[in-house]
């Protein structure tokens, strides 16, 4: 009979198995943790990326005073001067929008009410109420709508609203580098070190 060893199951019960059966498992786990290991290596990578371009982006924006929010840009890509890298930064914001935004649209539909000769203006506010039946606010026409300007108080107000009532949820950043080949075109560096060969 075949030597028996005994190892964890599911349930967390020592069960007697076969040699084989054991070797198996042990090499299971083993492959396990150096594939653990080579995320835990990939994600630290990815944090020392973004830590030398929030230095540099902090170093830029320090010498003409501006305040660095590292999650208002959208996507970024930077070439080194021989041509033979590119870096593509990406920041993938959702625009959210809170209450605000329903008292803005009363306040302003109150004012298109009141100067119904105003055709642009009507005719940018009834584009921008249509847009939202679907669920959804196109932000260029917010933008389209505060560059409006108007005497009346409550326009002024509905548009310190609209410009409040807006808000970036940020995800997950990426950092991507290419390498230009011998033919001349980009090649993503891929840091997935089991698709070497």
């Amino acid at each position: 009979m075949p030597a028996q060893i005994k190892i964890k199951d599911a349930g967390g019960q020592f069960v007697p198995v076969e040699k084989n059966a054991a070797q198996r498992n042990t090499t299971i786990h083993k492959t396990a943790k150096l594939m653990d290991e080579v995320q835990q290596f990939k994600l630290e990578i990815d944090r020392k990326s973004w830590e030398i371009w929030d230095a540099f982006f902090q170093q830029m924006f320090d010498e003409y005073g501006i305040n660095y929010f590292r999650d208002e840009k959208k996507k970024l890509t930077f070439v080194s001067f021989d041509e033979q890298y590119r870096v593509t930064l990406t920041y993938p914001n959702t625009l959210k929008w809170n209450e605000k935004l329903l008292i803005a649209q009363k306040k302003m539909q109150e004012v298109i009410n009141a100067n119904s000769q105003n055709q642009f203006l009507n005719s940018v506010f009834q584009e921008f109420l249509q847009t939202q039946q679907g669920g959804q606010v196109n932000k260029w026409l917010v933008l389209k709508l505060l560059r409006i300007d108007n005497a009346d108080p409550r326009w002024q107000e509905a548009k310190t609203l609209l410009s409040e009532a807006q808000y970036a949820v940020s995800g997950a950043r990426y950092v991507r580098c290419y390498q230009k080949n011998e033919q001349g075109k980009w090649v993503y560096i891929n840091p997935n070190f089991t698709a070497q060969k």
